[in-house]
């Protein structure tokens, strides 16, 4: 049968075939079409890819998280076939310098993945897509403390940026020595440049910020933990626009065993929300603004019983869940049991278990558009 003449058009035809799914096996199965789609898929120049990439960047499919164990940077896919990514070519494990012992990764947003060197006093964004690293040394002016690995960083894509070869900005966090003072300080691949450092007065109570759980991007905010003494905790806030640091309450008390038995994330409207986890529920909270104080602050919205939603049971022996991550654009969190490591989706309450035996502390969720057939499982 002859293809309709409006799909002769191969304008026309690019135009439809961009309303695909940005699922990895998507691409792939219009490919085998015919000779003139594969073509047009797969044109040298990568037009077309670059045009897909872009329009689905702010909705890429959740392809797995990483994580690494201060040696390596390694992929663990969490699709199913035919989407599954195989862990093998630009997905294997990202080898760090073996005299950098602080080496880890910090942060993952918009399919970029961002490591700290904090012996080498610089960082690598890495894009597993596209192989790409970019390499930076931290500014001068905050090295001597991120010597002692005491910092925290984010990485993002400006909302107007799109494409494969997209700018990015990293943003650093840390405290000075004495624990007087927050910094943030904020870097543009557009430029190759540091910002100005901009600081910020923090009360006595505080011993730093939490190194192991990730900032999280909420609004136009950017949200990282901070460490008080003793069994102490705030939210550092930096908002994007003001160029301002502030310190924000958290919903309630948490003591220093509750480590990982918390996390600061996105909630579903946007916002900025806290998840805790107390034996076997987890309880979601999210921040009310206002200028009023008497309708500001925290408000519990959801409450998930572990023990119902995955068959777990609360034995006095047993090590209690841990949350080990949250993908913020997928409603996602990552939890660690007994019965294994499971992902759940916070809206819906459907869980996956992964085929992972490895010891993970933490896991930095990632999405993006991918699209290259010889990395799939059939």
């Amino acid at each position: 049968m002859a293809a309709h003449p409006l799909l002769e058009d191969d304008d026309l035809l690019a135009e439809i075939l961009l309303h695909l799914p940005p699922t990895p096996s998507s691409l792939l199965r219009a490919s085998a079409v015919c000779k003139r789609w594969r073509h047009l898929l797969t044109a040298s120049d990568r037009a077309f890819l670059r045009r897909f990439h872009a329009r689905h960047r702010r909705d890429a499919p959740l392809l797995g998280v990483v994580f690494s164990d201060f040696k390596n940077v390694t992929f663990i896919p969490t699709m199913d076939p035919p989407d599954r990514i195989r862990p093998t070519g630009r997905f294997c494990s990202l080898r760090v310098p073996r005299d950098d012992f602080l080496c880890r990764v910090v942060g993952c947003r918009d399919g970029l993945v961002l490591i700290a060197m904090p012996m080498g006093h610089r960082f690598v964004v890495w894009d597993p897509v596209s192989g790409v690293q970019h390499a930076a040394d931290f500014p001068r002016k905050v090295v001597k403390g991120i010597y002692s690995g005491e910092i925290n960083s984010a990485v993002f894509r400006s909302a107007a940026a799109g494409g494969d070869d997209a700018g990015f900005q990293v943003v650093l966090v840390g405290t000075d020595e004495d624990l007087t003072r927050a910094y943030v300080c904020v870097y543009s691949s557009e430029t190759g440049k540091w910002g100005n450092l901009i600081l910020a007065s923090l009360p006595p109570v505080f011993k730093g910020l939490h190194m192991y759980i990730p900032g999280v991007l909420a609004g136009d905010s950017f949200y990282w933990v901070l460490c008080g003494d003793p069994d102490f905790y705030k939210l550092l806030e930096f908002d994007l626009n003001k160029k301002r640091l502030a310190v924000v309450d958290v919903p309630v008390d948490l003591i220093e065993d509750d480590h990982q038995r918390f996390w600061v994330m996105r909630a579903e409207d946007g916002g900025l929300g806290f998840a805790t986890l107390s034996n076997l529920s987890v309880r979601i909270w999210k921040k009310k603004d206002g200028r009023d104080a008497a309708v500001s602050g925290w408000v519990l919205v959801k409450t998930v019983e572990l023990g119902n939603l995955l068959s777990l049971t609360s034995t006095g022996g047993e090590e209690p869940p841990l949350i080990l991550g949250f993908a913020e654009d997928h409603n996602v969190m990552f939890l660690k049991t007994t019965a294994g490591i499971f992902m759940v989706h916070l809206k819906s309450m459907e869980f996956k278990k992964l085929p992972e035996e490895r010891k993970i502390d933490i896991v930095y969720p990632f999405a993006s558009v991918y699209a290259a057939a010889v990395e799939l499982y059939y």
